[in-house]
């Protein structure tokens, strides 16, 4: 499969940095927006990011999202909001509710069901990994999770950066019974960021109905008090229980 790379132009929460382009078509990314968040009210205090967008994402209605996740974490831990969500508030609404708590993070769309959540200056800072370029990517048949939580097995420059005195890191699990089915993808003159978001996409479109499709999370501590700790990766889930099913539903009454 040849992939193409389209430029998304939907800047959520006030960020005036574009969207980074994804493998595959763009469909009714506003729609994405207005999927309602259903259940039990929600009043948890002190929930580090990544939980509370799994939780945003565990309500949703008519449909699903993935999230692609980067955090700036202090001595191993994630910033945190106070989630308090009331049954019925769309999706942007409760994104926007969890992203202002924390001034300098912001989200966007960036592909079909995916949202980005990212701190603002790290879009162009070349020090940030997810920056960095890749002329190739290519994979068969391998296992999302694997990728999303070890992408420099497959990202040969990422390798070669995390190699670099300063810049080490470690990966995270890559457990490949775990979440949808294998998947082959081929890109190229992309970054690191746009690889796991295709890789994300891809998920999507090939999972099992028992599982749902994955998102991502990086994570970098500076502070970690040990180099080969400072980033890692992992693959992080959003989706509803009953996901295929709704998503399903969804696209026959478009």
């Amino acid at each position: 499969m040849k992939a193409s790379l389209l430029l998304i132009t939907l800047v959520l929460a006030g960020s005036s940095t574009p969207a980074q382009p994804y493998a595959g078509k763009m469909k009714n990314e506003p729609r994405l927006m207005q999927l309602r968040v259903v259940g039990p009210p929600i009043s948890r205090n002190g929930v580090p990011l990544s939980n509370a967008l799994s939780e945003v994402g565990r309500y949703v209605d008519g449909g699903y999202v993935l999230f692609g996740i980067e955090l700036l974490l202090d001595r191993g831990k994630e910033p945190t909001v106070d989630l308090k969500l009331q049954s019925g508030a769309t999706l942007e609404e409760a994104l926007r509710h969890v992203v202002q708590q924390l001034p300098e993070y912001r989200f966007q769309v960036v592909g079909p069901n995916l949202v980005n959540v990212f701190p603002r200056k790290w879009q162009t800072d070349p020090r940030n990994p997810l920056n960095l370029k890749v002329s190739r990517f290519d994979v068969t048949d391998v296992p999302p999770a694997n990728i999303l939580s070890r992408p420099e097995e497959y990202v040969p420059e990422l390798q070669a950066r995390l190699r670099q005195p300063d810049s080490k890191g470690y990966f995270g699990r890559g457990i490949s019974s775990l979440g949808p089915r294998n998947i082959t993808l081929h890109l190229k003159n992309v970054t690191v960021r746009q690889v796991l978001n295709a890789v994300s996409v891809a998920s999507g479109s090939k999972s099992h109905a028992t599982h749902g499709p994955l998102g991502w999370v990086y994570r970098f501590d500076p502070n970690s008090g040990s180099p080969d700790r400072m980033h890692s990766w992992d693959f992080h889930f959003s989706t509803p229980p009953k996901w295929r099913q709704e998503h399903e539903t969804s696209n026959r009454n478009k």
